[in-house]
């Protein structure tokens, strides 16, 4: 008689979360683990990482023929988040766990000596079981709200499923610093999210004018806070509740700077969301890359398409545009490339 069980679980594409059901059958056979709905090489590994963990934890693998399919079928799991999800699937249709209590979603990867490790996206997931009154078993982190926390896959035999509550991430207070006369207009040109540019004068560097400028931002709501940790944390890139300051370097990829890829993932103009992007060296800029920011800085948000899907992530950051020309007139192929942006000329 063929024994089976069902455990939850997600996957991240851009900012939104998809729910999965991982349904797991151990049925008499060569013995086999077959994971179906795996979409990448990362994927693909699953096997060998799940049953290394579930023997190095004190388990034991099954020795019949086990299949484990994500549903919905139609969503292609890219990257190592359900590794957690696998193995307690299998460990619960043989027996050797509990069963997995249906308001559980388990995100995690698997090392080989069965650790459970934090995988990009976690405050992602955190906001999600949240918002659907769900209980997120990870990693132990103090960067979420509200998850139980899983050292270990052994600690599946006898989990306590009351989550451990936390602040996350607060906004760091700040006392905004008043800009000099020079840069009060590009200042309120950058607050009203038009492009802006400096000029390298004789006044000083184009880097004191920008760190003037970031340090005149306010601080962050408390929503906003939170939409940044789970952009940040999309890309795995460090959040500490201030304004982000971003400057992509000019070789960036259009993906790289607008977001894209796959698994879709957030691009430099939803990193600076509520803060400051600087494009610096803009001379060295080609045409398409100043073409591609202009529609997402005016309709204030980022469209990825796919064929398997559709994301939109935030793109309201205040763009500051610095070039080295040493003249005080930019070029007219910088102008040209600059008209579509619109943008506020200051002097330095």
């Amino acid at each position: 008689m063929p024994q089976t069980a069902s455990v939850r679980s997600a996957y991240l594409a851009g900012l939104d979360v998809t729910p999965l059901t991982l349904d797991c059958q151990i049925a008499p056979g060569i013995p086999r683990l077959t994971i179906l709905g795996l979409g990448d090489a990362l994927g693909a590994e699953a096997a060998c990482r799940v049953r290394t963990a579930i023997r190095a934890t004190g388990f034991e693998m099954p020795q019949a023929s086990i299949v484990v399919q994500t549903h919905p079928s139609s969503v292609r799991v890219r990257g190592t988040g359900a590794d957690l999800a696998i193995a307690a699937a299998i460990l619960a249709a043989s027996g050797q766990i509990p069963p997995v209590p249906d308001d559980a979603v388990l995100v995690g990867e698997l090392t080989l000596r069965g650790d459970v490790v934090d995988v990009r996206g976690m405050a992602c997931y955190d906001r999600w079981c949240a918002e659907h009154d769900t209980m997120l078993v990870c990693a132990p982190t103090s960067q979420l709200t509200s998850h139980v926390p899983v050292p270990t896959l052994g600690d599946l035999r006898a989990l306590d499923w009351t989550p451990t509550l936390s602040a996350g991430i607060s906004p760091v207070p700040r006392t905004p610093q008043t800009p000099p006369d020079a840069l009060r207009g590009a200042f309120q040109a950058a607050m009203e999210s038009h492009s802006i540019i400096l000029l390298r004068g004789a006044d000083g560097p184009v880097s004191r004018a920008v760190r003037a400028l970031h340090a005149a931002l306010p601080s962050l709501a408390p929503e906003q806070c939170t939409e940044l940790a789970c952009i940040h944390s999309a890309c795995r890139v460090s959040f500490t509740g201030e304004p982000p300051f971003r400057c992509p370097h000019h070789s960036i990829s259009c993906a790289g700077l607008i977001g894209g890829g796959r698994p879709v993932m957030p691009g430099e103009l939803t990193l600076a969301t509520h803060g400051l992007l600087l494009i610096s060296d803009v001379e060295r800029w080609s045409q398409s890359q100043l073409d591609i920011m202009t529609r997402p800085l005016q309709e204030r948000e980022v469209r990825v398409v796919r064929v398997e899907g559709a994301w939109t992530m935030p793109a309201e950051p205040a763009l500051v545009v610095a070039t080295t020309t040493e003249t005080k007139t930019p070029s007219e192929q910088l102008l040209r490339g600059l008209a579509r942006l619109g943008f506020t000329e200051v002097m330095l």
